[in-house]
C-alpha cells in the first residue's frame, strides 16, 4: 500500500482521500465507534473507508452530518471485511471477536493457507469499503476448526487503536454506482433461485 501522499492525484482513479481528526473513540466496548470532525460538509459520505495516515485499516463511516461523521471501528463486532496473506490468493473474512484490543480475526480461511506467523494480513479489494492491500495487521497466530477445513487466524493490529488522531478518509467514488448496479432489479432476475 503506498504512502498516503504518494498516492494518485484525488482527480484520478475511483479513489478521493481526505483528512479528519478524531473527536472521540471508544475502544473498551464490544461496539466501538469513532467520532470525526468532517462530514457530508466535505464531501464525506457514509461507506468511507478510514485508515491510519500510514495507510493501516481502521473502519468506515455509517453515519454523516454537516460537519462531522461516525465510524464503526474494527474494534466493533459488527465490523465485516475481506482479508487476505500477503503473497498467497487465499483470503477470508475479517471481524473482532470483542476479546483483545490490539487483535483481529481473519476467518475461514482456506486449510491450503499455510498461514505463518509475521505474515501481512492486507484487504483483498473485494470490500466496497476498502482498496485492495490496505494493511490490516500481521499473522500472530493460527489453528485449524475441528473439521480440519479452515483455518482461524489471529492478527495483531496494525493501527494503534488507543492512539489515533489524525486519520485518512478514502472515499470511493463508484461505490454507489457499483451498488445500485448490483442491487438493480436485471440483476435479481438472474440470481433469485439461488
Amino acid at each position: 500500500y503506498a504512502a498516503l501522499d504518494t498516492v494518485e492525484s484525488p482527480l484520478t482513479g475511483p479513489y478521493r482521500y481526505t483528512t479528519a481528526r478524531v473527536v472521540s473513540n471508544s475502544i473498551n466496548k464490544q461496539e466501538n465507534l469513532l467520532t470525526l470532525n468532517k462530514g457530508l460538509g466535505f464531501d464525506v459520505s457514509p461507506e468511507t473507508a478510514i485508515v491510519t495516515p500510514s495507510g493501516a485499516m481502521v473502519g468506515y463511516i455509517v453515519s454523516c452530518s454537516d460537519r462531522y461523521s461516525v465510524a464503526v471501528s474494527i474494534l466493533n463486532t459488527s465490523f465485516r471485511a475481506s482479508g487476505k496473506l500477503v503473497g498467497s490468493e487465499y483470503y477470508g473474512s475479517i471481524y473482532w471477536d470483542g476479546l483483545d484490543q490490539n487483535v483481529v480475526i481473519l476467518g475461514e480461511l482456506s486449510k491450503y493457507a499455510d498461514p505463518k506467523p509475521g505474515q501481512e494480513v492486507v484487504t483483498t479489494g473485494f470490500s466496497q469499503y476498502f482498496p485492495a492491500d490496505v494493511l490490516i495487521g500481521w499473522v500472530e497466530s493460527a489453528s485449524l476448526n475441528e473439521t480440519r477445513t479452515a483455518y482461524t487466524v489471529r492478527v495483531r493490529l496494525a493501527a494503534e487503536m488507543s492512539r489515533l488522531n489524525e486519520v485518512v478518509l478514502v472515499g470511493n467514488r463508484d461505490f454507489y454506482e457499483i451498488r445500485n448496479l448490483q442491487q438493480s432489479e436485471q440483476i435479481e432476475q438472474h440470481t433469485r433461485n439461488d
